[in-house]
């Protein structure tokens, strides 16, 4: 009989840093290929990405903040990116 439960939230392997940035953006990922998609926060799409392993990407953007949406094995994560 199980006398309790927990909840395990899945989370994606990706390490994203750092933040704040010059826009220059370092990820790791442990598995896979990851999408990243960069939007403005009002929601318009700037730009995408795909990419695998360890990996180094540099925004086409200026100073302010920014949501990347980082989509691996299936997993959805968003976060808000500042620019300097």
């Amino acid at each position: 009989m199980i006398s309790s439960t927990k909840k395990v939230k899945a989370s994606i392997a990706v390490v994203v840093y750092p933040n704040p940035s010059n826009g220059t953006i370092y990820f790791k990922s442990v598995s896979g290929v990851v999408d990243i998609k960069v939007y403005a926060l009002d929601g318009r799409f700037l730009e995408s990405h795909k990419i695998r392993g360890n990996h180094t990407i540099h925004l086409r953007t200026s100073a302010g903040i920014y949501l990347l949406k980082t989509i691996c094995q299936g997993k959805t994560k968003i976060q808000k990116m500042i620019i300097e």
